[in-house]
């Protein structure tokens, strides 16, 4: 049982993964396609969408990749938008 548990694991960690990152600021194009540059910037993204209307960027982090609260947040920030939550 436990070799399963561990072999789950270990697939688990091979898909990518989503997180949902609401942002207060957005309002426009120009405004997505910063925000979608400085994201796919990070080696370790491989999707960025933005919806405007809800002003949530969904990102597709690579196979067995992660990106913190912290760095989403200063990528965020030094765009000069405000996280209001984030959804993993």
């Amino acid at each position: 049982m436990f070799k399963f548990l561990i072999m789950m694991m270990m697939i688990c960690s091979t898909f990518a993964s989503n997180i949902q990152v609401q942002v207060q600021g957005m309002v426009c194009d120009f405004c997505a396609s910063t925000m979608e540059t400085a994201f796919k910037n990070n080696t370790n993204v491989q999707s960025v969408d933005i919806n405007l209307k809800t002003k949530i960027i969904t990102l597709e982090l690579k196979p067995g990749k992660d990106l913190s609260d912290k760095e989403i947040k200063s990528i965020v920030t030094n765009q000069g938008y405000v996280v209001t939550k984030i959804d993993r």
